[in-house]
């Protein structure tokens, strides 16, 4: 299922940061739509 970091964020309340800092550090994985948009897998 893929949701979009801005809503990871809200169901989490979590900055967005903290997000990008995990994704660098591989605790979460995240790909790119066509149209450029980030989405969490």
């Amino acid at each position: 299922m893929l949701v979009t970091i801005k809503k990871v964020k809200e169901l989490y309340d979590m900055v967005r940061i903290t997000l990008i800092t995990w994704e660098n550090e591989g605790l979460i994985t995240s790909v790119r739509t066509p149209k450029g948009r980030k989405m969490a897998v």
